[in-house]
């Protein structure tokens, strides 16, 4: 099972990544599930083409492991909370590595380049832990370049 976390501080711009990657993925006959996690936005359930969509509530810590091994997914989407620092993340991601030797995992940094200076703690976090970044905005078609 491959897991991609979408993680930062944006919320439209990860959930509609989130729907982007897993129709890229569904359209290449994957089966995919999305795990929405985000705290302002949840991700719209229309319109997903076959993609499994589960929504998380609360703390991942005690959720994510649990959600995983109930999966047959080939691909699954972590919409990461917005609300959740980046420390905690990686932490929890470390953990969830040691748990499931078998899952790759690609950590995707979502970085607003209009808003970046409000959090730069967070900023210089997700930049330094995550496999990949994204300085938003992007065009169409450019995140999913980045992920594949």
């Amino acid at each position: 099972m491959r897991l991609i976390i979408l993680a930062g501080l944006v919320t439209v711009e990860k959930t509609a990544g989130a729907v982007e990657l897993g129709q890229y993925f569904a359209r290449a006959g994957q089966i995919v599930t999305i795990l929405d996690h985000a705290s302002r936005i949840p991700v719209d359930a229309e319109g997903l083409g076959g993609v499994t969509l589960i929504r998380l509530e609360g703390g991942l810590q005690a959720s994510l492991s649990l959600t995983l091994a109930g999966l047959s997914s080939d691909i699954v989407i972590l919409a990461a909370s917005e609300s959740l620092p980046p420390d905690d993340l990686f932490l929890l991601l470390d953990d969830l590595r040691s748990q499931i030797l078998s899952l790759e995992m690609q950590t995707i940094a979502l970085i607003d380049t209009r808003t970046c200076d409000c959090f730069p703690q967070f900023r210089v976090t997700l930049e330094s832990c995550a496999d990949a970044v994204v300085r938003l905005p992007v065009a169409a078609g450019e995140f999913i370049e980045v992920v594949v």
